[in-house]
């Protein structure tokens, strides 16, 4: 099915996700988001402030990619995507949102989630373009990883 989707994007002439691991800062906190191999592919984000960290690790994301973002009251927020990028991935939903003052895990990605997302950040977050978006295939070829089905 990925492939079908990648084919169709290459197709019509539409940017691949290709951006490798994200770094970027919010609200005093350092975000990263990056894959590792074990036993299976994970991708993960982590916030970090000196010694405390939240951390979320995902197992079944294709593609993940984030942005720092004001909530509806000015407040700095971690928005993420993680998604698998198939017909039936819900690929506008799978939000995650994490509090970088407080260091807290808002939202977890899941299906459907975007009505719950909207009721955290105070508006619908807009969706990440293909540029802001980690591929885990295309990140693992590039850093010779086998692929590993979990």
């Amino acid at each position: 099915m990925k492939g079908i989707l990648l084919g169709a994007l290459l197709a019509l002439g539409a940017p691949v996700a290709q951006a490798a691991q994200q770094r970027f800062e919010c609200g005093g906190a350092r975000v990263e988001i990056d894959m590792f191999s074990g036993a299976v592919l994970h991708t993960w984000v982590r916030v970090s402030r000196d010694v405390r960290y939240v951390q979320m690790l995902l197992q079944d994301a294709e593609f993940l990619g984030g942005r720092c973002q004001q909530d509806s009251q000015g407040r700095p927020k971690v928005v993420f995507q993680a998604f698998c990028g198939g017909s039936g991935c819900e690929d506008l939903h799978n939000w995650g949102i994490i509090d970088p003052l407080k260091m807290q895990t808002l939202l977890a990605p899941a299906p459907g989630n975007a009505l719950r997302a909207s009721e955290v950040l105070g508006f619908c977050p807009t969706p990440l373009e293909f540029r802001e978006l980690m591929s885990l295939d295309h990140e693992a070829r590039l850093r010779g990883i086998p692929e590993i089905s979990g």
